[in-house]
């Protein structure tokens, strides 16, 4: 029982420290990055952005004060934060271990109490069959992947949950993955990125974007 406590213990700091929002202190959903390098919810941003800057295209982050130049499509087209949605998903997956054998998996969209039957890998939410149908029929949520229960415990039993399966994708590049992060800029690049627009010395970057994503927020 102590072991088990001091899992439970751990597992309660990482989420508290490392995996919730700043904004709702709550774990992250669809967490987006600004240029900075702190990322918060989707919608937390978005009701950011309206108490903010109503008139322009800029947001401020609440932590260190830097403003990020939001792309054409606003909040909803910043970088996703694959890696913070995949540690939220491995964090729940431990928690749900912890839980006594043949124990329900609850929905976490709705107050219900109902039994999950799949999980949203963009939101990083379990779902019961209600919410589901829900989740798939809006509109903005139709292109998000869900899976069943089944299938993703086939996958987490084949293959370990990794961050660097959940790397982003450049916009400017759609094919190249984020694999660097330009000081100068304080956002992060590709390949292509590094040798055109932000060359050195006048940009300056460093590879292995993951630092910079996984740095304890201050």
């Amino acid at each position: 029982m102590a072991a088990s406590m001091t899992v439970e213990s751990v597992l309660g700091s990482i989420i508290q420290g490392h995996l919730e929002c700043s904004i709702c202190h709550t774990c992250y959903q669809e967490p987006k990055m600004l240029h900075c390098s702190h990322s918060f919810c989707l919608k937390c941003l978005q009701e950011l952005k309206q108490s903010q800057h109503l008139n322009d295209d800029k947001v401020t982050c609440p932590l260190c004060k830097r403003e990020t130049t939001l792309p054409e499509g606003g909040v909803d087209k910043l970088n996703t934060n694959y890696t913070l949605i995949a540690l939220v998903q491995e964090v729940v997956k431990q928690e749900q271990l912890l839980q006594d054998e043949g124990s329900m998996v609850m929905c976490q969209a709705c107050d219900e109490s109902n039994e999950a039957i799949s999980c949203c890998m963009d939101c990083g939410h379990y779902l019961c069959q209600e919410c589901k149908k829900a989740h798939q029929r809006l509109a903005a949520l139709r292109t998000h992947k869900v899976t069943s229960l089944a299938e993703l415990s086939e996958a987490m039993m084949a293959k370990p949950v990794s961050t660097k399966s959940y790397i982003s994708m450049c916009d400017n590049h759609p094919s190249q993955e984020l694999c660097f992060y330009c000081n100068s800029c304080e956002q992060l690049i590709c390949k292509i990125c590094s040798s055109s627009g932000h060359k050195e010395p006048v940009h300056s970057f460093v590879q292995d974007c993951y630092r910079h994503l996984l740095v304890p927020r201050s």
